[in-house]
């Protein structure tokens, strides 16, 4: 997708030049055409400048927080204790520990951290901040696998909270499951 927006902004721009450099060659040229001519392609090569940059820039973050994830040894542990409550064998999982008794249990909290950690990395895919193609491939199964184990969980929260609870880990743990990038602005998608 972000392939064929570069494709097709490198059209456009081959164009515009095709299109100047016959005018320019085959009419007659002054120096006021020469200058603005000068000028759109001084702008065109800054706009892909500072789109180019800003994509690098967010793989670069997405790198740098991927790294600092798995040199946490907090978030090691709390993602380790989400699996074993997940895989408790008295076939419950998540779901018992919703309920309001268990809401400040310390297991409780650690699924809440789990949930909002997701939670904010999958804003952050939608904002631009975080490159969705690298977390994909780094962690695509076992975000669908963590939202599979917590759905029953966030279920029981949504009836007594409301049903935009962790809609954004909801959403996506659909866009991995599809193999579709989120939606952003229609001009952004094209050249970054």
């Amino acid at each position: 997708m972000r392939r064929a927006g570069v494709i097709l902004l490198f059209g456009v721009v081959v164009a515009g030049f095709g299109a100047a450099i016959w005018y320019f060659f085959w009419t007659n040229i002054n120096e006021a055409d020469a200058i603005l001519f000068t000028g759109f392609v001084g702008g065109v090569i800054a706009l892909w400048g500072v789109f180019s940059q800003r994509a690098i820039s967010r793989r670069e973050i997405t790198f740098e927080h991927i790294a600092r994830l798995e040199a946490d040894p907090q978030r090691i542990a709390n993602h380790r204790k989400f699996r074993e409550l997940a895989k408790q064998e008295d076939g419950l999982g998540l779901a018992k520990w919703a309920t309001l008794e268990n809401a400040e249990s310390q297991e409780a909290q650690v699924i809440f951290t789990v949930l909002n950690e997701f939670e904010l990395i999958s804003i952050g895919i939608q904002r631009g901040i975080i490159d969705y193609e690298i977390f994909s491939r780094w962690f695509k199964t076992g975000t669908i696998n963590k939202w599979n184990d917590a759905a029953a969980f966030v279920a029981i929260l949504r009836r007594r909270a409301g049903p935009n609870l962790y809609h954004e880990f909801e959403q996506m743990a659909e866009w991995f499951n599809r193999n579709k990038p989120p939606r952003r602005v229609w001009w952004l998608g094209w050249i970054t």
